[in-house]
């Protein structure tokens, strides 16, 4: 064992030897390996790191001899251990030895007994029947004196076993009182070294502090010198600079003086030249003149000319204004037949509409209780089927637990977890959410805005206001009248029509800040922001009015089909909310059906075929026992028998009477 703990311990030092090697040289500068000194430590090392080193091995092999020293009480208690193993082992194969040899024994001392059960049966004298009967006895005496011989050896082995048992709790008590008290001077002595190895560190650390300044001053010393010397050499070489820039400077002035005599030159030259170019333009200026003033004239009788064809076109205009009032007369009474038509449609949409919620309504209710009774018919059977998986767990839990003997784990899920019923009652469906909608209303409609708008309307849709307006309307008041037909005529009711309206004309993002701003800046014409950022020019004003009613129109047709499609919407998220609901009842039913894996279910039958044997096992138990208990009640009828038959009459001739040979009970 000392021989094992030396190599253990030479072992860790040489490993933990190496380990520092290896950090030393991967922090080599030069990347090449050291040489080693005696203690083994690398060459060129600084004294602190050299001292921490030698610190270091010096506190391993403290730690290695008290480690030696505590493992030395585990080693004795395992080899006492071993040695009581062995003799336990020893002890208990001769204990399997005397009895196998006490039931060779016994086993033929009974069969000798037995065989003389059947040999008691011929005789018929009572001396002899008791004689054999005695031998008998001293049989079965023998062999309960052999078994209880060994009983008590047995008997003694143990309270040797007891006393075994004390004296070990002491030697463990003594052996953990050492390790204690063993590993209390090992604190003690590692806190000792710790502290003196400590103590050395320091000191070859402050030695090489010391050895570091003295080291680093006289280089700063050589530094200072090296810069006083180049400070030196820079001031030479800044005066030589300045030299040459001087001859530089008065070498370039020079240079400069002759290039402004020739710029000079050059100069005088240009502006004969151009004075040259200024007489022939104010002969081309002349010559324009004269041409501009017979363009003039050309378009003075042209101007005439027109004079003559506007009053031509401002009679085709009061033809034209003529026939646009026919054609407005026969829009009117088209119009109101339409409108009228127009409306009848439209009570008739509103009540087709009114009866189709209604059924959904109904619908919905009728839906609401049959699923509430569905779900009243499922809790019901899922209730049944919680109590009857509750009983078939309690069942396995015995099988397992008081049959098997084995531990009962109960199911890694919830098997009896229901599906949730938030996507059933709480959450609204497609169609609801399709239906109802959300519509943001927006803010206050700009007047200022709208005013520019109507403005622009007056001046280029004047055709879409009625003649009856147009003779009403005076010079106060023309343009709000013409606004309020023209609005009529393209059938804007409500505030909400003006503003999809504006939003054709005006980029509806912009606020009435925006607008105030501009205001300020421009207090002579307060409008005149609002016109530059208008969207629509003059001369598109008409397009952009049949680009609304077109739209608004379109909308008109979309709007049917989107309650069409969000009524489809809502019918297919309600038949996926029906199918997710469907799946988890039936995986929620397969989980029941499956409470009982089937290796349970193989177990259960292999328990099953089992218990079945032990039946029949018990069942012939059971035959036996009361085969024994009738050939007790013949005994006993055998027995009343001899005693009728001993106390019998005829005894009292008898010389020598069975009473004074034989006593039976």
């Amino acid at each position: 064992m000392e021989a094992f703990g030396s190599n253990t311990r030479e072992d860790r030092i040489r490993s933990r030897r190496e380990r520092i090697q290896k950090r030393k040289d991967a922090k080599a500068s030069d990347g090449q390996p050291r040489a080693l000194d005696a203690d083994g430590i690398a060459e060129g090392v600084s004294e602190g790191k050299r001292q921490t080193q030698t610190s270091l091995a010096h506190i391993d092999r403290v730690k290695a001899t008290s480690i030696e020293e505590v493992t030395t009480i585990r080693i004795n208690a395992d080899n006492r251990e071993n040695r009581r193993r062995i003799s336990e082992e020893d002890k208990r194969q001769d204990r399997l030895r005397r009895l196998q040899e006490e039931a060779i024994e016994s086993g033929k001392r009974n069969a000798a007994v037995e065989m003389r059960w059947q040999e008691l049966m011929g005789y018929n004298m009572p001396q002899e029947l008791l004689r054999e009967l005695n031998m008998q006895r001293a049989g079965c005496e023998a062999i309960i004196s052999s078994k209880d011989s060994l009983i008590s050896e047995f008997r003694l082995e143990l309270k040797g076993k007891d006393e075994e048992y004390v004296k070990s709790l002491k030697q463990q008590g003594e052996d953990i009182t050492q390790l204690i008290s063993r590993m209390r001077k090992q604190y003690q002595d590692l806190q000792t070294e710790y502290a003196s190895e400590l103590g050395q560190i320091e000191e070859a650390f402050m030695r090489e502090r010391d050895e570091l300044l003295s080291a680093n001053k006289t280089e700063i010393d050589s530094l200072f010198d090296r810069r006083r010397q180049m400070e030196i050499q820079f001031m030479e070489l800044k005066q030589e600079r300045e030299e040459g820039y001087a001859e530089e400077i008065a070498s370039l002035r020079v240079k400069d003086a002759e290039d402004y005599s020739k710029l000079k030159i050059k100069l005088e030259t240009d502006i004969q030249t151009l004075e040259q170019q200024l007489e022939e333009m104010r002969a081309t200026y002349q010559l324009n003149t004269e041409k501009l003033e017979y363009n003039y004239r050309v378009l003075t009788e042209r101007d005439m000319e027109n004079s003559t064809t506007l009053a031509q076109q401002k009679r085709k205009e009061s033809r034209l204004k003529d026939a646009l009032a026919n054609y407005i007369q026969k829009y009117n009474t088209q119009d109101s037949k339409h409108k009228q038509v127009n409306q009848e449609l439209t009570d008739e949409y509103r009540r087709i509409t009114k009866q189709y919620k209604d059924l959904q309504n109904k619908f919905r209710h009728f839906e609401v209780a049959d699923n509430d009774r569905y779900q009243q018919v499922w809790d019901m059977h899922a209730e049944e089927c919680s109590v009857l998986v509750e009983k078939m767990l309690q069942a396995d839990e015995i099988i397992h637990s008081q049959i098997l003997g084995w531990r009962w784990e109960p199911p890694t899920e919830d098997v009896l977890a229901k599906p949730s019923k938030k996507e059933m009652s709480e959450t609204k469906t497609e169609e609801q959410l399709a239906l109802e909608g959300t519509v943001q209303e927006k803010g206050p409609v700009s007047k200022k805005k709208l005013k520019v708008m109507l403005g622009m309307l007056c001046n280029e849709a004047e055709f879409l206001v009625d003649q009856s307006t147009r003779d009403q309307s005076s010079d106060t008041n023309s343009q709000v009248l013409e606004a309020d037909s023209i609005l009529k005529a393209l059938s804007i009711e409500n505030e909400k029509d003006v503003e999809r309206l504006l939003g054709y004309f005006f980029d509806t993002t912009t606020d009435e800040d925006e607008d105030s701003d501009g205001e300020d800046q421009s207090q002579k014409d307060p409008l005149g922001a609002l016109r530059k950022t208008c969207k629509v020019k003059d001369g598109q004003v008409v397009a952009t009015v049949r680009k609304f009613v077109a739209d608004r129109a379109e909308k008109q047709s979309d709007d049917g089909a989107m309650q069409v499609q969000a009524a489809s919407m809502a019918e297919k998220a309600a038949a996926a909310q029906r199918t997710k609901r469907r799946k988890e009842e039936r995986k929620f039913w397969q989980r029941v059906a499956n409470v009982v894996p089937p290796k349970t279910v193989r177990v259960w039958n292999a328990l099953s075929k089992a218990m079945e044997k032990y039946e029949n096992v018990v069942k012939e138990r059971s035959a036996a026992i009361e085969e024994v208990q009738s050939l007790e009640n013949q005994n006993a009828e055998l027995k009343k028998l001899m005693n009728q038959y001993l106390s019998a009459d005829v005894n009292d001739e008898l010389h020598v009477p069975p009473t004074q040979v034989i006593r039976l009970n």
